[in-house]
């Protein structure tokens, strides 16, 4: 049971972020556009249900309600995973990303995985893995085709991303993962990662008190932080060969997590992955969240735009 004063802090990051989240969504543009429909589905533990968050491309003849059965043309998936340290954010936080991808004729569908400290790991990787069973297995009467499903993530979420593909390598054939300035690698710890990059520590605008929570999962995961599903960066060669044969791994230069997201990216190519993604330039970790207000951003613009082709090319492979 966590005590008071830790809840009292969850309360207050999920405060913020949720005031973040609004000026970004009402007052930041272009405004992010609402889910087309949500759906329920299973939990692996069948306590409780998980939400997930529909945004479908123009279409006729893709449902804009869940509607079962209506035989809709099959199309390329994207199923999503929020970041927000496992104990806030939302899926709508990745709206305008989906707006691009459903421009281009994807539907992507993002995961409302349950949270820490109310549940702790591995929670947040069985609701993602049993999300994506529910696609692979039912998503075609929405209008998905389960031949073609590539994972995107969000620092957290971009490490869920790799951890859900280890857990269903053998279950799910997936096209390909694309992960934005993920965490790989969960057991060094944060004073390292400061050294590698100052900068970061300069330029954070991320509180203390965001940080200290992460940390505090990691520590209930014990010795867990350093397995690969904690830290996908340190899996073996051979988990890593049963990864989609495409991956592209986005970084932030003024971020704590640079150095392990490339060091992971090289690790990839060098076992002969289709590697792609970049490093962004002059950014904080998790820059393209916060609220731009009527400026718009065009280094986010072009970093969506680069993100679809990677989706064009896993899909078309």
């Amino acid at each position: 049971m966590p005590s008071l004063i830790f809840g009292l802090k969850i309360y207050l990051i999920r405060l913020i972020t949720s005031i973040y989240f609004y000026l970004d969504r009402h007052h930041s543009t272009p405004l992010p556009p609402p889910p087309s429909f949500t759906l329920r589905i299973p939990t692996t533990d069948k306590k409780s249900k998980l939400k997930l968050y529909f945004y479908t491309p123009p279409s006729p003849t893709l449902p804009k309600t869940p509607t079962k059965n209506p035989n809709p043309a099959k199309h390329p998936t994207i199923i999503n995973f929020h970041g927000g340290g496992w104990t806030y954010g939302t899926p709508q936080k990745d709206a305008r990303f989906a707006a691009e991808v459903t421009k281009a004729g994807y539907l992507f569908v993002s995961v409302q995985y349950r949270l820490f400290p109310e549940f702790g790991h591995p929670t947040q990787l069985n609701d993602c893995s049993a999300a994506v069973l529910w696609i692979n297995e039912h998503g075609e009467q929405y209008g998905i085709d389960p031949t073609k499903l590539v994972l995107t993530g969000w620092s957290t979420g971009g490490q869920l991303v790799f951890s859900t593909a280890y857990s269903l390598a053998s279950q799910v054939s997936l096209a390909g993962i694309i992960s934005f300035y993920p965490l790989v690698d969960f057991s060094t710890p944060r004073s390292v990662k400061e050294e590698r990059c100052p900068i970061a520590v300069q330029r954070s605008k991320t509180p203390k008190l965001f940080k200290e929570i992460s940390e505090m999962y990691g520590a209930a995961s014990g010795p867990e932080r350093s397995g690969p599903f904690m830290s996908p960066g340190l899996a073996s060669d051979e988990m890593l060969r049963r990864l989609p044969g495409k991956v592209a791994v986005y970084t932030c230069e003024w971020d704590t997590l640079c150095f392990e997201g490339e060091e992971f990216r090289e690790r990839l190519r060098g076992l002969g992955k289709g590697v792609g993604g970049y490093m962004v330039s002059g950014v904080v970790h998790a820059w393209d969240k916060f609220p731009t207000f009527k400026r718009g951003d065009g280094k986010r613009d072009k970093l969506y735009g680069d993100a679809v082709r990677e989706l064009r090319e896993m899909f078309e492979k």
